[in-house]
């Protein structure tokens, strides 16, 4: 069956969340290291203003400004370096 279907455009919101998805995938398959390889696949994946600076905090202005592995990093399955599950 073909419904002749046109995509519909994602909002802002939605562009961010897939953003960040992409984001955490690929976070997660290099393990928190090799964030340049992590920025040009996002960049391949048409995230094109996508730079590996937003991972890390900083201040900016003499305010902190948390960096996506900060925000987002928890939910990845991996660890800040230093840190290892009790046991």
């Amino acid at each position: 069956m073909n419904y002749n279907r046109q995509a519909v455009p994602l909002s802002e919101d939605q562009l961010q969340l897939k953003k960040i998805e992409d984001c955490r995938r690929l976070y997660a398959k290099y393990g928190g290291r090799w964030h340049m390889q992590i920025e040009r696949e996002m960049r391949a994946l048409g995230h094109t203003s996508f730079h590996r600076r937003i991972l890390y905090s900083r201040f900016e202005r003499n305010r902190h400004r948390p960096g996506w592995i900060e925000l987002y990093g928890s939910t990845t399955g991996t660890r800040p370096p230093g840190t290892h599950p009790p046991g």
